[in-house]
């Protein structure tokens, strides 16, 4: 609920997480978890390995109750240790936008009805007043948040310092009151109180709860450092099976991309050179001289034809059979007197003279 002055009826994604556990009385092979409801919806599990999303708006109430397992044993016969409940609007003046890892205090078990909903702000007000003073009433560790706040990041973002600074000071200050509860017990500097005996009730009281801080500082150690050593693993495996292949790929990616920008370069050079239009100039002044030779040599035999037709028949005769030898030079040109027309598929570019001592 990072933002308190949202519109009260909208409902936004929370995270609900139980972090510990204290001074709720379980035999060895009993283990705890919590339900968490909003009131509208169905519970939901909560445990200290897997944190609730609910939905929630500045009315809500988030209510858990905390449950005990014993090994082996059926659902059924799971025994209720306690609840507590969370009204938004009353937890946003108490604690601000957030929850972090503050102790609340757990009450006797009661329905979820309209006494409860009406005394929430009360008895939360209560609950975290009782987690503070009695360092031996049954309390819970829990963080209270919206979903996808990552608070890893806090130490280096001011914005998010300034908008979560009262969540922090309440939970330090919270557990600086229970360290120096814990003190006066040890030192009896609490007024009223006398020094415990050695081997009274008190001492062994608060040994457990010492045992029961680090047998799980422990084990969340123990689960980091397993976390560690996996992901060492992985790193390791990664760098041994896929960095060669990667590397190879990139090399050859690299070696591709320089000639391919080689190449480039050789045809822009290529390209701005004068030498290709210089040949194509030479080109064209050659074919438009063919062009006009082959005019040229059209006109010429035109007319000698039209002479020899105005001749006769023989005379013309006689031109064709003196020009002979410059028609034989054609090689794919038929002139045989039996060929009728010329091949419509031959590329000469002068016309059959017959064509034109015939008219046609």
């Amino acid at each position: 609920m990072g933002n308190s002055s949202a519109p009260a009826g909208e409902e936004r994604e929370v995270l609900l997480c139980l972090h510990s556990v204290h001074n709720v009385e379980h035999s060895p092979t009993e283990s705890y978890y919590g339900m968490a409801t909003n009131h509208a919806d169905e519970e939901t599990a909560l445990t200290s390995d897997r944190a609730a999303t609910l939905r929630a708006s500045v009315d809500s109430i988030i209510s858990i109750r905390l449950h005990l397992h014993e090994r082996g044993a059926s659902a059924s016969r799971d025994r209720s240790a306690g609840q507590v409940s969370i009204p938004v609007r009353e937890m946003l003046k108490q604690c601000g936008p957030a929850i972090f890892q503050t102790w609340l205090a757990l009450g006797p078990i009661a329905p979820y009805d309209s006494d409860l909903i009406g005394g929430a702000a009360s008895s939360f007000k209560q609950s975290m007043q009782t987690a503070r003073e009695n360092v031996h009433a049954p309390r819970i560790c829990v963080s209270f948040l919206e979903n996808g706040m990552e608070t890893s990041g806090w130490e280096h973002d001011p914005a998010m310092q300034a908008t979560y600074y009262e969540p922090i000071l309440v939970s330090h200050t919270q557990h600086l009151a229970l360290e120096q509860a814990y003190f006066r017990q040890f030192d009896g500097q609490e007024s009223g109180v006398d020094v415990p005996a050695p081997g009274s009730k008190q001492v062994s009281q608060l040994k457990r709860d010492l045992d029961a801080v680090t047998l799980e500082a422990n084990r969340h150690i123990e689960k980091g450092n397993d976390t560690i050593m996996r992901l060492k693993g992985q790193l390791r495996e990664m760098a041994e099976e896929e960095a060669p292949p990667l590397l190879s790929a990139r090399a050859d990616a690299r070696a591709r991309k320089q000639m391919a920008e080689a190449s480039k370069q050789n045809l822009q050079a290529r390209l701005q050179t004068v030498d290709y239009d210089e040949e194509l100039f030479q080109l064209r002044s050659e074919a438009t001289a063919l062009e006009v030779q082959k005019a040229a040599l059209m006109d010429r035999l035109t007319d000698s034809f039209q002479r020899c037709e105005r001749v006769g028949g023989q005379a013309a005769a006689r031109a064709l059979e003196a020009i002979k030898p410059l028609l034989d030079a054609n090689a794919s040109t038929d002139i045989s007197p039996d060929c009728g027309s010329r091949d419509s598929s031959s590329d000469n570019l002068l016309p059959d003279p017959r064509d034109i001592l015939r008219g046609t």
